[in-house]
């Protein structure tokens, strides 16, 4: 029996992606779920909701400022360190702890399933499922079309997440712009965009939407990489394209000699914030 509680997840950049994927998840198999990226929560959301905030680094300021507005509120950290830990222990509150040492784009597999298995006390659901691995010549092609700055596009809003992640693991990862959207909005707006044959298009199609598909490649006319992705269900789907992202990206990151780690740019509008 699903408990009918809401599901709000907070959380920024690679913390808070595996609330998208999770939120995008429940919501698909009739549970309430939502994620957000900032520091304010709409106020129609403060009741009859469980809050999950994470932060791997536990000091994130947006994600401080919005758990001190939900902190009476039924709610669990998730965290590696910080100022939230630190909160947890001093006030005996409900905490998952994350493992150190991780950048946070890279303990995304760690969350997702920690913030599975939190929801799993509550509602009934499937045992997390085993995540197919990309072949080498999938990940060969997905490396090759991300040269380019990419267009990444799900093949619906259900699996927009895995979109989402791969953008920005161009972003952190390449050090460069990549743009994302999702059948079928783009094909009421983006399709006008001139010099598209100046970027890469990339379609994660799950297999859910296949005659708009094909009807903006037959309007659009350019070259687009549609990986079809693996697994039974969309989750799994998801998944896949994930791991198939995360892995491109860090194989093009090693072959163009791109130290992937640092992000110099993120310390800097952190340490301006303080």
């Amino acid at each position: 029996m699903v408990d009918l509680m809401r599901w709000v997840f907070i959380g920024m950049g690679g913390s808070g992606i595996g609330g998208d994927v999770l939120s995008c998840y429940l919501q698909n198999i009739g549970i309430e779920a939502y994620s957000f990226h900032t520091q304010e929560i709409p106020k129609t959301y403060l009741n009859n909701s469980h809050f999950v905030v994470t932060s791997y680094s536990g000091n994130t300021k947006e994600t401080i400022t919005a758990f001190k507005q939900i902190k009476k509120k039924p709610h669990t950290l998730v965290t590696s360190g910080g100022y939230l830990l630190n909160y947890a222990v001093e006030n005996r509150d409900r905490f998952i702890p994350l493992p150190k040492g991780y950048v946070p784009r890279d303990a995304f597999y760690i969350i997702l399933k920690a913030i599975y298995g939190l929801v799993s006390e509550f509602a009934e659901l499937p045992e997390f499922p085993e995540i197919k691995n990309p072949d080498q010549i999938n990940i060969k092609k997905m490396a090759d079309a991300l040269k380019k700055s990419p267009l990444i596009y799900s093949s619906s809003e259900k699996i927009y997440p895995a979109a989402y992640r791969l953008k920005t693991q161009v972003n952190e990862n390449l050090k460069k712009h990549a743009f994302s959207n999702y059948f079928n909005e783009l094909s009421h707006n983006e399709i006008e965009a001139k010099n598209q044959k100046d970027y890469s298009h990339i379609i994660l199609n799950a297999g859910d939407n296949d005659e708009f598909v094909e009807a903006w490649k037959k309007a659009v006319g350019v070259k687009a990489y549609d990986f079809q992705l693996k697994g039974r269900t969309v989750f799994d789907k998801m998944l896949y394209a994930i791991m198939l992202g995360d892995q491109a990206t860090i194989k093009l990151a090693d072959e163009l000699k791109i130290n992937r780690i640092p992000t110099p740019f993120i310390k800097k509008f952190k340490d301006a914030l303080n």
